[in-house]
């Protein structure tokens, strides 16, 4: 597998190299508060997957297992390069809360964890919004600037959770100067090429597929799933056209009309088709820019297809695969995941799609998938 990039690239955000410098008082104290920010987030995103079965909570929780997990790992990348150590337990004040909601049952749990989210949120989103105004440090600013809109829309789903719906806060991740992986996606090897063009594919369709459920579905968890495929893939997208070095642009899959009884099943194949591209590419890519993107897609990814699955009733994941927890989900899992999970899962699929709908998942999944099974550190 290619060796890592000297760039931070991420499928959430990608950095210019961290200037070995001397932090600011700002830049270090933001650090050390946006991972505790994080800590809490997955904390708490644990426990709501361990004590509620309301959809719409757990679909948060994921959602935030996700996008706080790819985050803190960013955060501690520069630390690194900077020699700083960042907290690896959360604070007291955080762990209060987390003890204030374990004593909470049902929908009294459901709707503190909800409140404690839009206001844990406004706390973040006033955090990075002050790094980005007085910051000094161009990579640590610049993951402020990346990240900002993902913790908007965190506070916009939390608030419509906790029944105060807000929006319009969501603003546009800015372009980075990262040197582009190629001088164009020509210069790409044929699979780093290939993925670019399935990535690009899986990211806009899912924003259109997004759009669709927020416009036209009424159920509350369908709902928050398409904003969660916006925020992410949109983010996905941006990523990734500052590794190519130009515009990302290319056709969805075929979206027609909005299904909301086969929007689950949809979205369980089309995670496990790109997931099986992340992890072609995580194994084969030559580009590290593109492979280390790849690889901090995969647990985004995987909250996903958890969380897709967890909407289609009657659909449970492979026995080996964690169903609670994949924060932490990197190559070394995935050792024991080979091509036939994702075909079983594709099996089962077919088996809940209703006659009138088009069938084939299995059959989709062996023309579209044909690659080997995963191998990754087995030698």
């Amino acid at each position: 597998m290619s060796s890592a990039s000297p760039d931070l690239a991420s499928s959430l955000v990608v950095l210019d190299e961290v200037p070995e410098t001397p932090l600011s008082a700002q830049d270090s104290a933001f650090l050390q508060q946006a991972q505790q920010a994080n800590l809490a987030e997955i904390e708490t995103a644990r426990l709501a997957l361990d004590k509620t079965p309301d959809d719409a909570t757990r679909e948060f929780a994921r959602w935030m297992l996700g996008d706080h997990g790819a985050n803190s790992a960013v955060l501690t990348s520069i630390a690194d390069r900077l020699g700083i150590s960042l907290p690896t337990t959360v604070d007291p004040a955080h762990q209060a809360e987390i003890t204030a909601l374990a004593g909470l049952e049902g929908r009294e749990f459901d709707q503190s964890y909800a409140t404690t989210g839009v206001a844990d949120h406004a706390d973040a989103v006033a955090l990075f919004q002050n790094e980005i105004q007085d910051g000094e440090n161009p990579a640590v600013v610049s993951f402020a600037e990346q990240t900002l809109p993902l913790l908007q829309a965190h506070f916009e789903q939390a608030a419509i959770l906790a029944g105060e719906p807000v929006s319009g806060l969501v603003t546009s991740a800015p372009e980075t100067n990262l040197a582009p992986a190629a001088n164009s996606t020509t210069d790409l090897s044929d699979q780093d090429r290939a993925f670019v063009a399935q990535a690009t594919e899986a990211n806009l369709s899912e924003i259109a597929e997004g759009q669709q459920a927020i416009e036209q579905s009424d159920d509350p968890a369908i709902d928050e799933y398409g904003r969660w495929m916006i925020a992410d893939h949109s983010a996905m997208n941006a990523a990734l056209s500052n590794i190519t070095g130009q515009p990302v642009t290319g056709d969805p899959r075929l979206i027609g009309q909005f299904d909301e009884a086969g929007y689950p099943l949809d979205e369980v194949l089309g995670h496990s088709r790109t997931l099986l591209h992340f992890i072609a590419e995580a194994e084969n890519g030559d580009n590290p820019a593109l492979v280390a993107y790849a690889q901090s897609g995969i647990p985004v990814l995987a909250q996903h297809l958890l969380a897709s699955v967890e909407l289609q009733s009657g659909l449970e994941l492979p026995a080996t695969w964690d169903q609670e927890d994949l924060s932490s989900f990197n190559l070394d899992d995935l050792c024991s995941f080979n091509l036939n999970d994702f075909k079983n899962l594709a099996n089962i699929c077919d088996s809940l799609v209703p006659e009138n709908r088009t069938s084939g998942c299995a059959g989709r999944m062996e023309v579209e998938h044909t690659v080997p099974p995963m191998t990754f550190l087995q030698s």
